[in-house]
């Protein structure tokens, strides 16, 4: 008898940890995108491309913009919160050389001074990924964060 309320008490105790230390959903950073495109097909280990859209094409509902001076972010959020199977679309407009990495995912962008970029990538991929400049030094520009499906 007192193993079963030992067992009991301990069920209930380790039911109510995990109520209390789930993650809560975060507000998101921007509405979520537009279009939700196919993950990549099962099997493959090669990453999604990156794509560069047209500057002259209209930005679709789900873009984040962020704007880099000397080094600096002087526009857009440090978090980004999207579900599996949702389209990542960044355009980062810097006034210096340097490279953006979305870890995880292991894609780069090159960013030209004064010249916008542009990355559209499905998130295949549940967790929280960095995407970090490398120049002059590794920086943290924002961290994405994946919900399962």
């Amino acid at each position: 008898m007192i193993r079963r309320l030992a067992v009991l008490t301990a069920g209930l105790i380790l039911a109510l940890l995990f109520w209390q230390l789930r993650p809560a959903p975060g507000p998101a950073a921007t509405a979520p995108a537009a279009a939700v495109a196919a993950p990549a097909p099962a099997g493959s280990t090669l990453p999604a491309p990156v794509t560069t859209q047209p500057l002259d094409q209209e930005p679709s509902a789900g873009l984040l913009r962020y704007r880099l001076e000397q080094g600096e972010t002087r526009e857009g959020p440090a978090l980004i919160s999207r579900r599996e199977g949702e389209t990542l679309e960044i355009e980062v407009l810097s006034d210096a050389a340097n490279e953006l990495h979305l870890h995880g995912y292991d894609q780069r962008l090159t960013l030209q001074p004064g010249v916008p970029a542009r990355l559209s990538r499905v998130l295949d991929r549940a967790g929280r990924f960095e995407l970090e400049l490398h120049q002059p030094r590794h920086r943290a520009l924002a961290v994405v964060e994946v919900q399962p499906r």
